[in-house]
C-alpha cells in the first residue's frame, strides 16, 4: 500500500512492452483500498503534497481515471497519494499506449 504523502517512482519503460525509448504513456490509474479521503497525483519528479490531483476519491470506494502522462528522462514516472495522515492506498496503473520520438 502507498502511505499519505510519500512519494514512489515506478519504471514504466522496458516494463510490460513499452520500448525503453517511450516518452508518455496513456493508461487506466485505480485506487482501492483506501483508508482515507484524498487524492493522487501522477507526476515526473517526486512531490510530498503534489498541487495537482490526477484522481480524487472518498474513503473505501474503488476509482478508476484514465491518463496521458509524460516519462521521466529515465522512463519512470511517481505517484503520490494524498490523504490523512497515516492512511494507506492500493494504487494500481495499467498502460493502454506509449508515445516515441
Amino acid at each position: 500500500p502507498f502511505t499519505s504523502e510519500a512519494p514512489r517512482s515506478f519504471a514504466v519503460t522496458g516494463q510490460g512492452g513499452v520500448p525503453l525509448g517511450a516518452t508518455a504513456v496513456t493508461g487506466n490509474l485505480t485506487v482501492t483500498g483506501q483508508t482515507g479521503p484524498g487524492y493522487v497525483s501522477l507526476t515526473t519528479t517526486a512531490q510530498a503534497v503534489p498541487a495537482t490531483s490526477t484522481l480524487n476519491f472518498p474513503v473505501n470506494d474503488s476509482r478508476a481515471n484514465g491518463v496521458t502522462m509524460p516519462l521521466t528522462g529515465t522512463g519512470t514516472m511517481w505517484q503520490t497519494y494524498v490523504g490523512w495522515t497515516r492512511s494507506t492506498a492500493q494504487l494500481l496503473f495499467d498502460v493502454t499506449g506509449y508515445f516515441t520520438p
